[in-house]
């Protein structure tokens, strides 16, 4: 081979070498850019699925109405809904509305356990009394201080449920530091009061501590919303970063007035709209190769064709299981992994397993239980909106009625089983056709949130208790009114009818059980030592026994205290249920079940008296066999 001939060999020899290197480093830096995109993906999805929001916009106020915090809350609930959160809104919510909004907020919570991250957003009215902060629901009737603390909704009671919930991240922004309306703030107080975040929190205002905000052009949103609902969007962003662009643009749009704030003790990263992963990082890139010739840069790189899997097929459906045939309740038989769990030690060995099932399917906290008539069925209502059927043997949810557009906080069988009563926090009862699921009437009356409902052995009379602090008397077939008792010294929480009709129990959050006599409205007997308020009461079929759910430990138990008490329950802190079987005639306890790790917040009897249904506040129901202290020794055998 002569000189030129090697020295042209060699060249295309270096040729090629450039070309093959400059192709391995594309691919190379290309597969990085890859891997960082599947990591940063995968780390983002599964962030996204324990993101959980809660948002609360107020404007409707008989006081000071306010133009844009509906449209600033429905701003927010979109754009977090885009990022992935789980969106619990509420839109002009009064004071019982938003405390069981924060109530199933903090179930959910619990429920995702030490992972989720936490965002509440409020916009509305908010003002500070003796340094404490409070939002102001649609329905204050505030006419001193004095009255704050009864009507609002404190911002330290959130915070300690966010604390209480263990959740790594919380955010709390807070669009509601306008001017006090109220007219009864001292020193001439303005906005919020400042506020410490806990530990692994951030607490954003919409200006400085004592500092009005500006609600911003009517039928938009305030500044501070719009500047938020900008800056989230943007990737690669940490949430710190995002209250800085924002409070930039609003002291721009407000030309200094305004001034947004935050509080942080954040002690890990988060991304709202998740990290860029356009380029990767510095030390993830390899050297650069020497300069590439122009052959490659003009050369073109075509995409593979797309191969196709030989044998491939779709996914199939699988197939739907065979609807259970009905059976009597008196062949439900404890589940096996139910028998296999160890008897406490407190029991003798040789007695039966109390816990018979669980029925699961509801997505937020189960707020009420009824059997069937004939014991075959069980309906369960929930504060996510629905009604659902279940086969009581096997524990398969059968259907899914459509309930009110609130929480549906209470269901009753008619006697005959035809009808179907619901109450809900929208302040109506309603009546349903069990056959065709068809509404059939709407009863309103109360004043406030409707908390329980049942109808009378005849099933011509309809009881129910509400926030009112009273239980009512309906004509079933007109929906009039027929009575009014009043008495307990708080919202009543259950009612129930004795079997033979003439008396009325209910249980109350003034922590005590009350039974009246259904005909004159005379208040006969009074049951104490409930700690933590009755949420839940039943009597038995032969009327010997009442049976009460509660809660008996909460997340920070204050003993002593029952207003903290109070606010435990409605703040979804229980982190024990407490179901108490008592004799109706002289209030004697004869046993306590304690399974449940929430509010207890309906009970009821199997037609026969031998099983009680329970259902909770950590989103189960389950089955109680009782035939042990409510039947005769012969008749349990």
């Amino acid at each position: 081979m002569t000189k030129l001939a090697w020295r042209r060999h060699s060249f295309s020899i270096d040729r090629w070498r450039s070309v093959i290197g400059g192709l391995l480093y594309m691919f190379a830096r290309a597969a990085v850019c890859f891997v960082l995109l599947i990591f940063a993906g995968a780390a983002f999805a599964q962030d996204a699925k324990n993101r959980v929001a809660l948002v609360i916009g107020n404007a409707a106020y008989k006081r000071s109405a306010l133009a844009n915090p509906v449209n600033d809350a429905r701003l927010m609930a979109e754009k977090l809904k885009t990022q992935g959160f789980e969106v619990f809104a509420s839109y002009d919510a009064g004071q019982h509305d938003m405390k069981r909004a924060v109530q199933g907020f903090a179930a959910t919570l619990r429920e995702r356990g030490k992972d989720a991250v936490a965002f509440i957003f409020y916009a509305g009215h908010g003002v500070q009394v003796k340094g404490e902060n409070y939002l102001i629901p649609v329905d204050e009737h505030i006419a001193s201080e004095a009255d704050v603390d009864i009507d609002a909704v404190s911002l330290s009671s959130i915070m300690s449920m966010l604390e209480n919930s263990q959740t790594r991240l919380a955010i709390v922004v807070l669009d509601a530091c306008r001017d006090n309306p109220f007219g009864y703030a001292r020193g001439g107080l303005r906005g919020l009061a400042r506020v410490d975040a806990p530990s692994g929190s951030l607490v954003a205002f919409s200006t400085a501590p004592g500092k009005a905000a500006l609600d911003g052009p009517g039928g938009g949103n305030s500044h501070y919303t719009a500047a938020l609902a900008q800056a989230m969007a943007e990737p690669g962003l940490k949430i710190e970063e995002v209250f800085k662009k924002v409070r930039i643009a609003v002291r721009e749009k407000t030309k200094g007035e305004q001034t947004p704030w935050e509080s942080t003790s954040l002690t890990g990263d988060f991304y709202p709209a998740g990290a860029k992963t356009s380029e990767p990082p510095a030390a993830a890139q390899a050297e650069p190769l020497p300069a590439q010739p122009q052959e490659l840069a003009a050369a073109k790189l075509e995409p593979e064709p797309e191969k196709k899997i030989a044998g491939a097929k779709p996914v199939e459906e699988a197939p739907k299981p065979e609807k259970p045939k009905d059976k009597p309740v008196a062949a439900i038989k404890p589940s096996e992994d139910a028998s296999k769990k160890s008897v406490p030690a407190s029991q003798p060995k040789d007695r039966p397993r109390r816990l018979v099932r669980s029925f699961t399917g509801h997505s937020g906290t189960v707020l009420s239980v009824a059997f069937f008539p004939d014991g075959r069925k069980v309906a369960s209502a929930s504060w996510d909106k629905t009604l659902k059927l279940w086969d009581a043997t096997s524990g398969r949810e059968l259907h899914t009625l459509p309930g009110h557009t609130g929480g549906v906080t209470s269901v009753a069988f008619s006697p005959d089983g035809r009808m179907l009563a619901s109450a809900s926090n929208d302040s109506t009862l309603k009546l349903w056709d069990v056959t065709s699921g068809r509404e059939t009437r709407i009863i309103t009356g109360h004043t406030f949130s409707v908390n329980s409902v049942a109808f009378s052995p005849g099933g011509r009379t309809l009881a129910s208790a509400s926030d009112d602090k009273t239980c009512k008397l309906w004509d079933v077939a007109s929906g009039k009114e027929l009575r009014t008792f009043t008495g307990h010294a708080d919202r009543v929480t259950s009612v129930a009818f004795s079997p033979d009709g003439r008396e009325l129990a209910s249980g109350s959050f003034d922590r005590t059980l009350k039974l009246w006599d259904v005909s004159s409205g005379k208040e006969l007997r009074t049951f104490s030592g409930y700690g933590r308020g009755v949420l839940s009461v039943a009597f038995s079929p032969d009327g010997r026994h009442l049976l009460s759910g509660s809660c008996a430990a909460s997340g920070n138990d204050f003993t002593g205290n029952g207003g903290w008490a109070r606010v435990q329950i409605q703040f979804g802190n229980c982190i024990k249920g407490s179901i108490r079987l008592r004799v109706a005639s002289t209030g004697q306890e004869l046993h306590e079940f304690t399974e449940h790790t929430g509010n207890v917040n309906s009970v009821a009897f199997s037609p026969d008296g031998r099983f009680a249904l329970s259902g909770s506040e950590d989103k189960t129901i389950k089955l109680w066999d009782v035939s042990e202290w409510t039947q005769p020794r012969e008749a349990r055998r």
